[in-house]
């Protein structure tokens, strides 16, 4: 059952993602808190940006348990430009 729900949150992911770039397109993404710490979802997420053409930067999965925490990791990395594996 939680493999159906991580699907359905990919197939939602990949429309926003899909609208965003056809609207605003972008050749890097952040990806980081809550959901993205699921391996599933982040190896979805890395074949989509792959085919494309996005850079997607990962946050290690311990600082992706609370969105919030995602969020001041984002900020971080947008203020600082550090490199994220």
């Amino acid at each position: 059952m939680s493999k159906a729900l991580f699907s359905c949150i990919g197939n939602s992911l990949e429309k926003l993602l899909t609208y965003h770039l056809k609207h605003t397109p972008v050749s890097t993404l952040i990806a980081v808190g809550g959901v993205m710490s699921n391996s599933i979802l982040r190896n979805r997420l890395n074949g989509f940006c792959h085919k494309n053409n996005v850079t997607v930067h990962f946050a290690n999965p311990k600082f992706s348990v609370d969105n919030a925490t995602g969020n001041a990791y984002g900020g971080i990395f947008s203020n600082t430009k550090v490199g994220i594996s």
